[in-house]
Protein backbone atom coordinates (compact mmCIF):
# COMPACT_ATOMS: atom_id res chain seq x y z
CA UNK A 1 0.00 0.00 0.00
CA UNK A 2 1.37 3.38 -0.99
CA UNK A 3 1.75 6.33 1.36
CA UNK A 4 -1.10 8.20 -0.32
CA UNK A 5 -3.45 5.23 0.05
CA UNK A 6 -2.45 4.80 3.69
CA UNK A 7 -3.20 8.45 4.45
CA UNK A 8 -6.61 8.16 2.77
CA UNK A 9 -7.41 4.99 4.75
CA UNK A 10 -6.41 6.57 8.06
CA UNK A 11 -8.48 9.64 7.28
CA UNK A 12 -11.49 7.46 6.47
CA UNK A 13 -11.15 5.56 9.74
CA UNK A 14 -10.88 8.78 11.71
CA UNK A 15 -13.99 10.26 10.11
CA UNK A 16 -15.90 7.01 10.63
CA UNK A 17 -14.95 6.92 14.31
CA UNK A 18 -15.92 10.56 14.78
CA UNK A 19 -19.28 10.10 13.10
CA UNK A 20 -20.17 6.97 15.06
CA UNK A 21 -19.05 8.28 18.45
CA UNK A 22 -21.92 9.21 20.76
CA UNK A 23 -22.17 12.68 22.25
CA UNK A 24 -23.46 12.40 25.80
CA UNK A 25 -25.24 15.12 27.73
CA UNK A 26 -23.78 15.04 31.23
CA UNK A 27 -25.29 16.28 34.47
CA UNK A 28 -21.81 17.36 35.66
CA UNK A 29 -22.29 20.77 34.09
CA UNK A 30 -21.80 24.16 35.76
CA UNK A 31 -24.64 25.64 33.71
CA UNK A 32 -27.24 23.35 35.31
CA UNK A 33 -29.10 23.73 38.59
CA UNK A 34 -31.71 21.66 40.44
CA UNK A 35 -34.23 22.47 43.17
CA UNK A 36 -35.34 19.46 45.23
CA UNK A 37 -37.86 19.17 48.07
CA UNK A 38 -36.83 16.52 50.59
CA UNK A 39 -39.39 14.95 52.91
CA UNK A 40 -38.16 13.09 55.99
CA UNK A 41 -39.77 10.93 58.65
CA UNK A 42 -38.02 10.76 62.03
CA UNK A 43 -39.19 7.92 64.29
CA UNK A 44 -37.28 9.27 67.30
CA UNK A 45 -38.86 12.74 67.21
CA UNK A 46 -41.96 13.76 69.23
CA UNK A 47 -45.11 12.45 67.54
CA UNK A 48 -46.35 15.84 66.35
CA UNK A 49 -42.98 16.71 64.78
CA UNK A 50 -41.99 13.46 63.10
CA UNK A 51 -42.55 14.74 59.56
CA UNK A 52 -40.26 17.42 58.19
CA UNK A 53 -39.43 18.83 54.78
CA UNK A 54 -37.02 21.31 53.29
CA UNK A 55 -35.76 22.50 49.93
CA UNK A 56 -32.20 21.97 48.68
CA UNK A 57 -30.56 23.46 45.61
CA UNK A 58 -27.79 21.63 43.72
CA UNK A 59 -25.22 22.87 41.24
CA UNK A 60 -21.62 22.20 40.13
CA UNK A 61 -18.71 24.56 40.54
CA UNK A 62 -14.92 24.56 40.33
CA UNK A 63 -12.47 21.87 39.38
CA UNK A 64 -10.14 19.67 41.37
CA UNK A 65 -7.89 16.73 40.62
CA UNK A 66 -7.96 13.75 43.00
CA UNK A 67 -6.79 10.82 40.87
CA UNK A 68 -9.36 12.05 38.34
CA UNK A 69 -10.78 15.39 37.27
CA UNK A 70 -13.83 16.30 39.35
CA UNK A 71 -16.23 19.17 39.92
CA UNK A 72 -17.53 20.16 43.33
CA UNK A 73 -21.21 19.45 44.01
CA UNK A 74 -22.61 22.48 45.85
CA UNK A 75 -25.78 22.70 47.93
CA UNK A 76 -27.97 25.52 49.14
CA UNK A 77 -30.71 25.47 51.78
CA UNK A 78 -31.56 29.14 52.38
CA UNK A 79 -34.87 30.60 51.23
CA UNK A 80 -33.26 32.98 48.69
CA UNK A 81 -30.91 30.38 47.19
CA UNK A 82 -27.89 32.58 47.80
CA UNK A 83 -25.86 30.77 50.49
CA UNK A 84 -24.17 28.03 48.48
CA UNK A 85 -21.58 25.73 50.04
CA UNK A 86 -19.59 22.68 48.98
CA UNK A 87 -21.25 19.37 49.77
CA UNK A 88 -19.40 16.24 50.85
CA UNK A 89 -19.23 14.97 47.27
CA UNK A 90 -17.36 15.39 44.01
CA UNK A 91 -18.62 14.23 40.63
CA UNK A 92 -17.11 13.62 37.20
CA UNK A 93 -18.04 12.10 33.87
CA UNK A 94 -16.08 10.38 31.12
CA UNK A 95 -16.30 10.43 27.34
CA UNK A 96 -18.16 7.11 27.34
CA UNK A 97 -21.21 8.58 29.08
CA UNK A 98 -20.58 7.36 32.62
CA UNK A 99 -21.00 9.61 35.66
CA UNK A 100 -19.12 8.97 38.91
CA UNK A 101 -19.51 10.27 42.47
CA UNK A 102 -16.78 10.46 45.12
CA UNK A 103 -16.70 11.26 48.83
CA UNK A 104 -13.01 12.23 48.47
CA UNK A 105 -12.00 8.65 49.34
CA UNK A 106 -14.29 6.23 47.51
CA UNK A 107 -15.55 6.58 43.94
CA UNK A 108 -18.66 4.82 42.63
CA UNK A 109 -20.49 4.73 39.31
CA UNK A 110 -23.68 6.77 39.59
CA UNK A 111 -25.12 6.86 36.06
CA UNK A 112 -24.23 4.84 32.98
CA UNK A 113 -25.71 6.05 29.69
CA UNK A 114 -24.57 2.89 27.90
CA UNK A 115 -26.92 0.48 29.67
CA UNK A 116 -29.42 -1.58 27.72
CA UNK A 117 -32.52 -3.53 28.71
CA UNK A 118 -31.80 -6.21 31.35
CA UNK A 119 -28.49 -4.59 32.31
CA UNK A 120 -27.79 -4.06 36.01
CA UNK A 121 -26.80 -0.91 37.86
CA UNK A 122 -25.79 -1.05 41.53
CA UNK A 123 -27.18 1.40 44.09
CA UNK A 124 -24.89 2.51 46.90
CA UNK A 125 -25.57 4.22 50.20
CA UNK A 126 -25.04 7.99 49.99
CA UNK A 127 -23.79 8.16 53.58
CA UNK A 128 -21.41 5.25 53.07
CA UNK A 129 -20.35 4.66 49.46
CA UNK A 130 -18.63 1.42 50.43
CA UNK A 131 -22.03 -0.12 51.26
CA UNK A 132 -24.13 -1.43 48.36
CA UNK A 133 -27.89 -1.25 48.84
CA UNK A 134 -28.62 -3.61 45.98
CA UNK A 135 -29.04 -4.00 42.22
CA UNK A 136 -31.51 -2.45 39.79
CA UNK A 137 -32.23 -4.23 36.51
CA UNK A 138 -33.18 -1.81 33.74
CA UNK A 139 -36.50 -2.73 32.08
CA UNK A 140 -35.93 -0.89 28.84
CA UNK A 141 -34.24 2.09 27.27
CA UNK A 142 -36.00 4.71 25.17
CA UNK A 143 -36.27 8.44 24.66
CA UNK A 144 -38.68 11.17 25.74
CA UNK A 145 -38.90 14.92 25.36
CA UNK A 146 -37.86 16.02 28.85
CA UNK A 147 -36.54 19.38 30.03
CA UNK A 148 -36.40 21.06 26.64
CA UNK A 149 -34.99 18.28 24.48
CA UNK A 150 -35.20 14.64 23.44
CA UNK A 151 -33.31 12.66 26.06
CA UNK A 152 -32.30 9.04 26.57
CA UNK A 153 -34.41 7.47 29.33
CA UNK A 154 -33.70 4.35 31.39
CA UNK A 155 -36.83 2.67 32.74
CA UNK A 156 -37.40 0.56 35.83
CA UNK A 157 -40.83 -0.94 36.56
CA UNK A 158 -42.09 0.92 33.51
CA UNK A 159 -41.19 4.37 34.90
CA UNK A 160 -38.23 6.66 34.15
CA UNK A 161 -35.42 5.65 36.52
CA UNK A 162 -32.93 8.20 35.29
CA UNK A 163 -32.58 10.50 32.30
CA UNK A 164 -29.43 11.44 30.40
CA UNK A 165 -28.23 14.92 31.24
CA UNK A 166 -31.10 15.44 33.70
CA UNK A 167 -30.67 12.91 36.50
CA UNK A 168 -33.88 11.71 38.13
CA UNK A 169 -37.24 13.23 39.03
CA UNK A 170 -35.78 13.28 42.54
CA UNK A 171 -32.78 15.40 41.56
CA UNK A 172 -29.16 14.65 40.67
CA UNK A 173 -28.71 12.44 43.75
CA UNK A 174 -32.23 10.99 43.75
CA UNK A 175 -31.00 7.60 42.61
CA UNK A 176 -29.72 7.05 46.16
CA UNK A 177 -33.30 7.08 47.51
CA UNK A 178 -34.27 3.98 45.49
CA UNK A 179 -34.07 1.61 48.46
CA UNK A 180 -35.26 4.13 51.05
CA UNK A 181 -38.96 4.62 50.34
CA UNK A 182 -40.40 4.66 53.86
CA UNK A 183 -38.68 7.46 55.76
CA UNK A 184 -37.65 9.86 52.99
CA UNK A 185 -38.85 11.15 49.67
CA UNK A 186 -37.22 13.61 47.26
CA UNK A 187 -39.21 15.58 44.69
CA UNK A 188 -37.56 17.62 41.93
CA UNK A 189 -39.41 20.92 41.63
CA UNK A 190 -37.20 22.67 39.07
CA UNK A 191 -34.35 22.14 36.64
CA UNK A 192 -32.66 24.93 34.70
CA UNK A 193 -29.69 25.44 32.43
CA UNK A 194 -28.03 28.78 31.66
CA UNK A 195 -30.76 30.37 33.82
CA UNK A 196 -33.43 29.01 31.47
CA UNK A 197 -36.21 27.04 33.15
CA UNK A 198 -36.44 23.63 31.44
CA UNK A 199 -38.51 21.66 33.95
CA UNK A 200 -40.87 22.83 36.66
CA UNK A 201 -43.29 20.72 38.70
CA UNK A 202 -44.60 23.58 40.84
CA UNK A 203 -45.62 27.21 40.38
CA UNK A 204 -42.47 28.42 42.10
CA UNK A 205 -39.01 26.97 41.51
CA UNK A 206 -37.51 28.12 44.80
CA UNK A 207 -40.08 26.68 47.14
CA UNK A 208 -38.60 26.75 50.61
CA UNK A 209 -40.50 25.37 53.56
CA UNK A 210 -40.56 23.23 56.66
CA UNK A 211 -43.66 21.13 57.19
CA UNK A 212 -43.31 21.40 60.96
CA UNK A 213 -42.33 25.07 61.12
CA UNK A 214 -44.38 26.98 58.52
CA UNK A 215 -48.10 26.16 58.76
CA UNK A 216 -49.03 28.18 55.67
CA UNK A 217 -46.36 26.59 53.48
CA UNK A 218 -47.16 27.05 49.75
CA UNK A 219 -46.62 23.36 49.02
CA UNK A 220 -48.87 22.17 51.81
CA UNK A 221 -51.65 24.38 50.52
CA UNK A 222 -51.41 22.83 47.05
CA UNK A 223 -52.89 19.62 48.47
CA UNK A 224 -55.97 20.29 50.57
CA UNK A 225 -57.28 17.67 52.96
CA UNK A 226 -60.28 18.22 55.24
CA UNK A 227 -61.51 17.83 57.84
CA UNK A 228 -58.31 17.51 59.85
CA UNK A 229 -58.61 15.94 62.40
CA UNK A 230 -61.05 13.50 60.80
CA UNK A 231 -63.04 10.48 61.94
CA UNK A 232 -64.32 8.65 58.89
CA UNK A 233 -63.17 10.28 55.63
CA UNK A 234 -60.56 12.67 54.26
CA UNK A 235 -61.62 14.87 51.36
CA UNK A 236 -58.63 15.51 49.09
CA UNK A 237 -58.00 17.98 46.28
CA UNK A 238 -54.87 19.27 44.50
CA UNK A 239 -55.07 22.63 42.71
CA UNK A 240 -58.42 21.72 41.16
CA UNK A 241 -56.88 18.77 39.29
CA UNK A 242 -59.13 16.03 37.94
CA UNK A 243 -57.01 12.94 37.48
CA UNK A 244 -56.31 9.54 39.00
CA UNK A 245 -53.47 9.60 41.51
CA UNK A 246 -51.84 7.17 43.93
CA UNK A 247 -52.28 7.82 47.66
CA UNK A 248 -50.61 6.13 50.61
CA UNK A 249 -51.10 6.40 54.36
CA UNK A 250 -47.96 6.10 56.49
CA UNK A 251 -48.02 5.47 60.24
CA UNK A 252 -45.72 6.78 62.96
CA UNK A 253 -43.32 3.90 62.43
CA UNK A 254 -42.80 4.90 58.79
CA UNK A 255 -44.80 1.92 57.48
CA UNK A 256 -47.17 2.19 54.52
CA UNK A 257 -50.40 0.77 55.96
CA UNK A 258 -52.75 1.60 53.08
CA UNK A 259 -52.29 2.44 49.42
CA UNK A 260 -54.76 2.89 46.58
CA UNK A 261 -55.67 4.83 43.45
CA UNK A 262 -57.90 7.86 43.94
CA UNK A 263 -59.77 10.06 41.48
CA UNK A 264 -59.26 13.75 42.29
CA UNK A 265 -61.05 15.45 43.86
CA UNK A 266 -62.08 12.54 46.03
CA UNK A 267 -62.60 11.07 49.46
CA UNK A 268 -60.45 8.54 51.28
CA UNK A 269 -62.02 6.33 53.97
CA UNK A 270 -60.03 6.29 57.22
CA UNK A 271 -62.63 5.01 59.68
CA UNK A 272 -60.75 1.73 60.09
CA UNK A 273 -57.56 3.43 61.29
CA UNK A 274 -56.67 3.60 65.00
CA UNK A 275 -56.62 7.11 66.46
CA UNK A 276 -53.33 8.95 66.05
CA UNK A 277 -51.02 10.85 63.72
CA UNK A 278 -50.50 9.78 60.08
CA UNK A 279 -48.87 11.04 56.91
CA UNK A 280 -50.78 11.18 53.62
CA UNK A 281 -48.52 10.83 50.56
CA UNK A 282 -49.95 11.53 47.12
CA UNK A 283 -48.26 10.92 43.75
CA UNK A 284 -49.66 13.01 40.87
CA UNK A 285 -47.50 12.45 37.82
CA UNK A 286 -43.95 13.50 38.66
CA UNK A 287 -45.10 15.54 41.70
CA UNK A 288 -45.28 14.23 45.25
CA UNK A 289 -47.45 15.83 47.95
CA UNK A 290 -47.28 15.00 51.63
CA UNK A 291 -49.30 16.23 54.60
CA UNK A 292 -49.82 15.10 58.14
CA UNK A 293 -53.33 14.41 59.45
CA UNK A 294 -54.89 13.26 62.68
CA UNK A 295 -57.40 10.40 62.96
CA UNK A 296 -59.82 10.96 65.85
Amino acid sequence: MGLRSLIILLGFLLVTKTNTAQNYDTIVDTTKQWSVVQYWFYTDWPTEDRFAAFTTGYRFRGDTVINNHYKFLEECKDSLFEDWYRSDYLMRDDSAGRVYISDYQIEKLLYDNNLEANDTIWIFNLDNLSYCEGPIIIDSVGSEFIAGKERKVFYWWGLPFYVEGFGTYRGPLGIFTTYNVANCSWDLTCFQQNNEMLYQSEDNCYIYFDLTGIPDSPIRNRMKIYPNPASSQLHISVNGQQQTVSVAIINMQGQIIAQQALQLPGSLPIGHLPSGYYLLRLHAGAAIYMQQFIKN
